[in-house]
């Protein structure tokens, strides 16, 4: 932790924190775009009962990609936020007597 701060927070992990929930975030979207092709492309070869197991499961997974990818999303807006308030709090300090 720096010594201008007296808060408990690093900054450095909070940026690592942030990158690799952007890691996470884009990797989530292609598995996300990979699963629409997939359900897509299975149309054609899977049949009846068999494709709409497949359409229900595939859904219920879109579903909570999307659901995971908004946390994410919030979750590096809040970091962003912390980051912000160290900086400012950084910059706070006592000049002196008035």
């Amino acid at each position: 932790m720096s010594t201008g701060f007296d808060m408990c927070v690093d900054y450095d992990t909070l940026c690592e924190v942030q990158e690799k929930l952007k890691k996470i975030q884009y990797d989530l979207s292609n598995s996300t775009e990979q699963m629409v092709k997939a359900i897509n492309s299975s149309q054609d070869f899977l049949a009846g009962n068999q494709f709409e197991k497949a359409k229900n499961t595939t859904a219920a997974c879109l579903q909570i990609s999307s659901r995971t990818g908004n946390n994410i999303q919030h979750a590096m807006e809040y970091l962003e936020k912390l980051k912000n308030t160290m900086d400012e709090y950084g910059r706070c300090s006592y000049d002196g007597e008035a």
